[in-house]
């Protein structure tokens, strides 16, 4: 069994409904509890450090940090990728998970947080907060490296008290 990839369709109604894409990946009966099992789910299973645009991607997982379901949220340019606290939650929300982890690659191989990564994961860290909805980690991947929220600046993402809970 794998984790399954979705992307989210409006309906004829125009509400948010989650359908399947054609992929799998094999990391549904892990437990993705530290940055570098979410690292290595991404570089192994979406080549990460190899593609020339940045992607940015939503885990979500459920209260033991296994893998529910995984979204591809933007896909940008060489240079950056943009989005939103929306563009993640909604996701979320219609998921039903119980936290996330975020996920983006550097093309440049480079892994080290932009000013424009610190404020994106902080605003993420506030929405989840005030949806119950906390972020687990954001882990940005480099060539053959990666840098995760958690372990480098767990000030800023304030998450050490939801990762200890879901390790028991």
């Amino acid at each position: 069994m794998g984790v399954i990839e979705y992307e989210l369709l409006l309906d004829e109604e125009r509400k948010p409904v989650l359908a399947k894409k054609n992929s799998e990946f094999s990391y549904a009966d892990e437990v993705l509890n530290t940055p570098d099992k979410i690292a290595q789910m991404f570089m192994s299973g979406c080549n990460a450090e190899d593609l020339p645009e940045e992607h940015i991607w939503m885990l979500a997982l459920n209260v033991k940090c296994k893998a529910i379901g995984m979204f591809e949220v933007a896909h940008g340019s060489n240079r950056n990728c943009m989005t939103s606290p929306r563009e993640l939650f909604v996701r979320a929300c219609v998921s039903g998970c119980d936290c996330i982890a975020v996920v983006h690659n550097h093309p440049s191989g480079i892994c080290t947080p932009s000013s424009e990564d610190d404020s994106l994961t902080k605003r993420l860290v506030e929405a989840g907060g005030l949806l119950g909805i906390p972020v687990v980690d954001h882990v940005i991947i480099g060539k053959d490296s990666y840098y995760s929220y958690a372990e480098q600046n767990e000030e800023l993402l304030k998450t050490k008290q939801v990762r200890e809970g879901q390790e028991e």
